[in-house]
Parts: C-alpha cells; structure tokens; sequence
C-alpha cells in the first residue's frame, strides 16, 4: 500500500502525497462557510475517497475469494459494489483557529 501524508495546507485546500502522487483538494468543493464539524467530515470523507483504492466487484477474476464474500478487514472490505483496499485512515480533520490539522492513521 502506497504511503500517505500530508504535503500542504494552505487557506485554499490540501495537497496528500499518495505514494508519490500529490492530490490537491480544493475547499471549495467541500460547501460551507468556516470549519463547522459537518464540513470537516466531509473534508475528511472527500481525502478518505482520494486514499482508497475501489476495484468493481465485477472487475475480480472469478475464483478470487473476495468476489464472493466481504473480507470485512480495516484495510480491505465491501463498500457497495467495490472492494475497497485502505492503507490509511483519516480519523478526524481538526481546525484550531488557525489552520487545518489532519490525523492520518495507518492501516
């Protein structure tokens, strides 16, 4: 699994190295005003999406053990009709006044 941490917090979004390849999230595609909870989960939802991995449950090649039951692993499991392979957890996007702090947990 690919290391993740964060690179950039700037008044405009959030850069995460993902094994090597930055993504930026843009605030601005998170609604809100200020950083109530509501809005920093779905900071910490939309970084989540970019970290995880989604493979279609159709894609697997047949006799693959997952295709057919959840692993129901932290780092691997069922979301929908994906497999989902996690190799970090962002628990929680705090802001301190100041500036954005994520806590990234690995898996």
């Amino acid at each position: 699994m690919p290391a993740v941490w964060v690179v950039e917090i700037t008044d405009d979004w959030i850069d995460v190295n993902l094994g090597g390849e930055i993504i930026r999230i843009n605030y601005a595609d998170i609604p809100g005003n200020g950083w109530p909870r509501a809005r920093l989960r779905k900071l910490r939802d939309r970084a989540q999406d970019f970290i995880d991995i989604r493979i279609p449950l159709a894609d697997l090649p047949d006799g693959d053990p997952d295709k057919v039951t959840d692993p129901e692993l932290p780092s691997t499991f069922w979301d929908g009709n994906d497999l989902v392979s996690r190799s970090t957890l962002v628990e929680e996007i705090i802001f301190d006044g100041t500036r954005l702090i994520p806590t990234l947990k690995a898996v």
